[in-house]
């Protein structure tokens, strides 16, 4: 197991009901230090997140289902020990808000790539209204950034934000009316991808992005796609 390097746990559950014995979990035998990539981890509860990652100090991938069936549940996910992290795919079942999420994920130092999926959400009549701020945070090294049926109406960001920022990935979010305009400042971005989001006002700021930035610098840099509109 020391030799391990990567873990696929395909549809299986992660039982982490170790709350008796979490001390001898951490003693340095039971790191798994050359292991890097860890995929479709389904973990219930927050603080067993902590429990699991802090076996596995050198990840560069991580693929994660966190589920929490209480509406009031604070989520608290400890990743600064993640210094290696490159690429993270977090799905999230019932009501967890982006922004709860968001301060967690940001201070990862080498994160590259990162995708948020709201999984069932988009099967309930009523889901709340949110919004996401990004007033203050900063994903220095983010490239590539993905949504999935988030169910954000509005979002705040800058060009600081996502400095770095080449590929962006709009996946049904139906509810999101627009694309920062201050994203024509980004300029690494490439490509604006937006699958199956319905919205006409959220196509026509990715349209006002490309054209924004075609007008200012004279070239048609972004790639803008658009699927099942």
């Amino acid at each position: 197991m020391k030799t391990l390097r990567h873990v696929d746990i395909g549809t299986a559950e992660f039982d982490l009901k170790w709350e008796n014995n979490k001390q001898g979990m951490f003693e340095e035998s039971s790191k798994l230090e050359n292991l890097r990539i860890l995929r479709r981890v389904r973990i219930d509860e927050g603080d067993r997140v902590d429990v699991l990652l802090r076996r596995c100090p050198n990840l560069q991938q991580l693929d994660i289902v966190l589920v929490v069936d209480d509406d009031s549940a604070e989520i608290c996910l400890k990743l600064e020990s993640l210094t290696q992290l490159q690429i993270i795919r977090l799905s999230f079942i019932m009501k967890i808000h982006v922004e709860t999420l968001t301060p967690f994920i940001a201070g990862l130092p080498s994160l590259e790539y990162l995708e948020l999926s709201a999984l069932l959400q988009f099967r309930r009549k009523f889901r709340p209204v949110e919004e996401w701020c990004l007033e203050g945070i900063t994903f220095h090294k983010l490239k590539f950034l993905e949504l999935v049926h988030l169910a954000i109406s509005r979002w705040d960001a800058s060009d600081e934000s996502f400095p770095l920022l080449e590929t962006l990935v709009l996946s049904k979010c139906y509810k999101l009316e627009e694309i920062p305009l201050s994203f024509a400042d980004i300029l690494t971005l490439k490509q604006i991808k937006l699958i199956w989001c319905e919205n006409k006002s959220l196509e026509a700021s990715a349209v006002r992005i490309k054209e924004e930035v075609k007008d200012i610098e004279g070239c048609d840099r972004i790639d803008l796609i658009i699927i099942g509109n």
